[in-house]
């Protein structure tokens, strides 16, 4: 498969903040069967003894919670190599997105320091659970697109990473595919959780 490059400074920069404000929408859940090791067994009396309860699915406001890095980025149909976007990642709390644009990593001159890393961006978000893809709506805090709301569709997928589709114009309809090519114009992430190392 095609890759395409972007170089540093591109216009991509645009897109990928408009992309936040196409990131959110759809999820998809999927939660895993819980099974058990040891059969049931059967007291005395010929009773089978009862299973505890299975563990109620933990809902997509919370499971969506913490920081994510992007491990796949399609691009109008072509796969993006992910240090053209190294130092990307997004972070949910209870309400809010901040969104950390890329800072692709370049060979400093002599005497030269290191740029100060990008404010995130900020945005309020809302999950349509209730809608079948399930659906993401962000609203610019701060930024060019302050104020701007626009949708996306995402999951979990049986990874456990999350899937965001987004159409590249935010005033578009949101996608209903989780794809992205040349003529639908849509982008899509998959983003793997950063789990805190022990002792931190």
């Amino acid at each position: 498969m095609r890759s395409t490059t972007i170089p540093h400074g591109h216009k991509l920069a645009s897109p990928l903040t408009s992309l936040c404000l196409c990131l959110s929408t759809g999820l998809t859940a999927l939660w895993p069967a819980l099974t058990w090791a040891e059969p049931p067994t059967t007291a005395d009396n010929g009773i089978g003894v009862p299973q505890p309860p299975a563990a109620a699915p933990q809902p997509d406001s919370e499971r969506i919670l913490g920081e994510w890095v992007p491990v796949e980025f399609i691009f109008l149909g072509l796969p993006v190599p992910l240090e053209n976007i190294a130092g990307l990642k997004v972070v949910f709390d209870k309400e809010e997105l901040q969104l950390y644009p890329p800072a692709p990593a370049r060979k400093l001159a002599a005497g030269e320091l290191p740029p100060p890393a990008p404010a995130p961006i900020k945005f309020r978000y809302q999950l349509l659970t209730d809608r079948e893809p399930h659906q993401v709506e962000l609203t610019a805090e701060d930024g060019p697109q302050q104020g701007q709301t626009t949708g996306s569709i995402y999951k979990f997928d049986d990874k456990g990473q999350l899937v965001l589709c987004g159409h590249l114009d935010p005033a578009a309809p949101r996608p209903d595919l989780f794809e992205s090519t040349d003529t639908s114009r849509t982008i899509l992430f998959k983003f793997q959780r950063v789990v805190a190392k022990a002792g931190k």
